[in-house]
């Protein structure tokens, strides 16, 4: 745990000196670096589970900090094994872009896996622009679903984008004055939605019929 402190700079691939999967071996691995004064790029290759052999979840929070930009690699090979990612990056104003296609077709869910996996995404409170989507591939498998968070607002995020069969648990994009677009009826017959939060925003649509819910 490094939050509240006042460290700067980047995160590099290399920190703690963890380059091999010899290094550390944890079921967990939990990095905290709220509020301090990071103010340059998270490297891609930081995000290696594989490389620290993290086997149940692996979370990062970086919130609260001056974070430039968002990893535009793929950064979880070994996501297969893990049952959860959590990655923020909300309270950034200085993290400008779109949302990366690499970043978000993380969640690659192996068809041998039988139990859900969660995949927390945050990145609220920041000036980040373009489309909201969800990869289909990614969001579903032959037998195990993978469980999207996304929490997205006081952003400037301007379009949505959902496959036909969205699983997605908690939806956050209030405060995106510039959004628009509509949300698929399959989004509200899903049995994992819980949380949807829209407020002041130019979504339209007709209202669904909320009684599956």
């Amino acid at each position: 745990n490094f939050a509240n402190n006042s460290f700067h700079g980047d995160l590099h691939s290399t920190f703690l000196g963890l380059q091999s999967s010899a290094s550390l071996s944890p079921r967990n691995l939990l990095l905290l670096f709220d509020n301090n004064l990071l103010n340059g790029t998270v490297a891609a290759s930081f995000f290696s589970p594989m490389k620290w052999n993290v086997t149940t979840a692996f979370i990062l929070s970086v919130a609260g900090n001056s974070i430039r930009s968002l990893p535009s690699g793929l950064f979880a090979p070994s996501l297969p094994q893990l049952s959860t990612l959590s990655l923020n990056f909300g309270d950034n104003p200085t993290l400008v872009g779109t949302l990366p296609a690499a970043l978000m077709s993380s969640m690659n869910v192996p068809t041998d896996l039988s139990s859900p996996v969660l995949f927390q995404l945050a990145v609220y409170n920041s000036p980040l622009t373009g489309e909201v989507y969800f990869p289909a591939s990614n969001l579903r498998s032959s037998n195990s679903p993978v469980v999207f968070d996304f929490r997205a607002n006081d952003c400037k995020f301007e379009t949505l984008s959902f496959p036909s069969e969205p699983f997605i648990s908690t939806l956050i994009l209030r405060n995106n004055p510039l959004l628009a677009g509509t949300l698929p009826t399959a989004l509200f017959n899903s049995s994992s939605i819980t949380t949807l939060d829209l407020r002041s925003t130019r979504v339209s649509g007709v209202l669904p019929d909320l009684g599956s819910l």
